[in-house]
């Protein structure tokens, strides 16, 4: 557990699988999320339908520099040709993650990037493309499927996620989790471009948009204070306790709510400081269903302890919004539609790390998880809330009874 807290042809669908966020398209409506304003349409080289089939083709120079970037722990942007179905642009390509800890099997993980030689260039909307796969995650579902949950929640700035496959100079590489990069264009996309110009920080502590105008003054009181009269002047803590209640209910084990690790504020120009989700491929059936909303691993930040333990009642409803939309089976369907989608190129996958067994038996975990979680989280708010009911009837209250939907499940 610490190890982990230190951390092919288009395949189409037969049927469209329903999701969060409409995709294949470029723009669109914004839509109001609180927090934010203009929550609008993915990209649609996050199209949920298909297997993604990117190309690069690369100087072979080039792709040893590459090479020894990964050896060295460097991440210099090369330059490459990269190729989407019928088109074909210049761009860059650097290594990403993590040297010290994403950096260990063969299939390296990219950014490519269409705006190194011209800021303003944009490929479909987007500045850049994250590949990730991390070595610890045979799924290759678990962000995926978790941005697709959290999507549908208005309040909440979400990332867009699907999988592609990426061949370099011809030949087959590895099957990837394609994941909006977090910029500016993803902050207009989240929030609408007349509130794009705050200061995105990662971590909490380091600025990626804005940075000449970034106010470290209203981080720093940030992680300065547990006064839930200063917090409430920093932003809203309403917004905040839905974005904590977003990884308590898919089970976060690499976040803020634990560890204080991966997250993002946006000090947004008009509401101030926005918490923002990332980075969510420990999530479901890593954690045990039964984990405690509040204790989590013990190591709850002191703004989260200080800011529930204020509204105890506002964090029970933020929580039962929030796990409202874990629906079981449509959870599920999602995850046995992607599985099928991604099965053949993950078998294809040259440089992929762990096994095909390994996978399945994870997919059948994060297909049992997700009952468990939800019945497990029904319960606990019902606990919270001074209920006394057996709805499952086998002769435990919803107090003593971990699932108090299942008759199968008791202490």
């Amino acid at each position: 557990m610490l190890l982990l807290l230190m951390a092919c042809e288009p395949v189409t669908l037969d049927t469209p699988v329903a999701t969060l966020e409409e995709t294949a398209v470029d723009s669109a409506p914004p839509e109001e999320i609180g927090g934010g304003k203009g929550k609008s349409a993915c990209s649609s080289l996050y199209d949920q339908d298909v297997l993604q089939d990117f190309a690069i083709d690369i100087d072979d120079g080039e792709w040893n520099a590459v090479l020894a970037d990964y050896a060295g722990g460097r991440k210099q942007y090369h330059p490459i040709t990269f190729r989407w179905g019928d088109e074909e642009v210049s761009a860059h390509l650097r290594l990403k993650g993590n040297p010290n800890f994403s950096w260990l099997p063969k299939k390296m993980q990219f950014v490519i990037s269409f705006n190194e030689d011209d800021p303003e260039a944009r490929f479909h909307g987007v500045r850049k493309l994250a590949l990730d796969h991390p070595w610890y995650e045979p799924t290759m579902l678990r962000d995926r499927v978790a941005w697709s949950l959290l999507g549908k929640h208005k309040t909440l700035p979400t990332a867009c996620a699907n999988n592609a496959t990426l061949a370099v100079n011809g030949e087959m590489y590895g099957l990837y989790t394609n994941i909006e990069y977090y910029d500016r264009e993803w902050v207009e996309r989240n929030f609408g471009d007349a509130w794009a110009h705050g200061t995105l920080w990662k971590y909490g502590t380091e600025a990626k948009t804005n940075e000449t105008g970034a106010d470290y003054d209203i981080v720093r009181d940030y992680f300065n204070t547990a006064s839930v009269s200063r917090l409430e002047d920093l932003g809203s803590t309403d917004q905040w306790m839905r974005g904590w209640a977003s990884e308590i209910v898919i089970g976060s084990d690499d976040g803020y709510w634990c560890c204080e690790h991966n997250f993002y504020l946006y000090d947004h120009p008009d509401d101030g400081l926005v918490f923002v989700p990332w980075d969510l491929d420990l999530t479901f059936d890593i954690l045990a269903y039964d984990v405690d909303p509040l204790v989590g691993y013990g190591m709850t930040p002191s703004q989260f302890n200080a800011v529930t333990a204020d509204d105890p009642e506002g964090f029970l409803d933020a929580l039962e919004e929030v796990n409202a939309l874990l629906e079981v089976d449509e959870a599920v369907a999602l995850i046995d539609a992607w599985a099928e989608q991604t099965e053949a190129a993950y078998l294809a996958d040259p440089t992929r790390s762990t096994g095909v067994l390994e996978r399945e038996q994870q997919l059948e975990r994060m297909k049992a998880w997700v009952p468990a979680r939800r019945g497990y989280l029904d319960s606990w708010i019902a606990c919270e809330r001074g209920e006394s009911t057996d709805a499952d009837g086998d002769g435990f209250g919803v107090c003593q009874d971990p699932r108090d939907d299942d008759p199968s499940v008791f202490p």
